[in-house]
């Protein structure tokens, strides 16, 4: 199963696109996929703009709208990316 998780996690980032960001972080939460949804908050974060007119964006929950902004603000104090390893 382990390798199956790990799989899908690195498929699904090599897909990751202004219209489908939101969609895939969803599908991050709610599997606990600890690395897609790291990969997905890089990814909306870098395309932000673009990401905040899309209505995937405007379809997700508050809990996932707030982790997105928690992000972007950290991101925002710190200096230098996350590393994101996929095992």
């Amino acid at each position: 199963m382990f390798h199956l998780k790990k799989r899908i996690e690195i498929e699904l980032v090599e897909y990751l696109s202004i219209e489908n960001a939101c969609k895939i972080f969803r599908y991050g939460n709610k599997f606990n996929y600890k690395r897609l949804r790291e990969a997905c908050l890089l990814f909306i974060d870098d395309n932000y703009n673009e990401i905040l007119d899309t209505d995937e964006f405007e379809d997700l929950d508050k809990e996932d709208m707030l982790k997105i902004i928690r992000f972007r603000k950290y991101q925002e104090k710190s200096l230098s990316p996350p590393k994101i390893k996929f095992y």
